[in-house]
Order: C-alpha cells, then structure tokens, then sequence
C-alpha cells in the first residue's frame, strides 16, 4: 500500500513514487478506514493550493500521510 504526500504548496503530491497531476484520480483512506474516490486539482490561488475532491476535508495538506491506492 502506497501513501499520499503533500510536499507542500508549491511542489506535486505523490503517490508512492509517482509525481500526481492535475485530474489523476486514484483511492484515499481516512482515520476511520474507510476509503474515498478521490482526484486532485490545483488552483492558482495566491498560496498556490493543491485539494482532492471527493473527501470531506479537500485540503490535500490534511491526507498527507494517509493510506492510498491507484485504480487497478
């Protein structure tokens, strides 16, 4: 099992190994275990934010560290 980093505002998050981008969508688990469809998005804002849609909390800072998977 892989887990998802947040390397701050201003670099990309990564999967495991893998660099994410804009759109990829993959699986992310929270502290309860259960596990959320999510995708990452960017925005330009002034402190250049990364977020996952599809999770309650969609700051990516919030997952960093948690429990994810890609798509078979």
């Amino acid at each position: 099992m892989s887990r998802f980093i947040y390397n701050g505002p201003e670099s990309r998050c990564t999967l495991g190994e893998r660099e994410l981008h804009c759109g990829d969508c993959f699986e992310i688990r929270d502290e309860a275990g259960q596990w959320h469809h999510t995708r990452i998005e960017h925005t330009l804002s002034l402190d250049c934010r990364w977020y996952l849609i599809g999770v309650p909390h969609p700051r990516a800072m919030a997952w960093d560290g948690c429990e994810a998977r890609e798509y078979p």
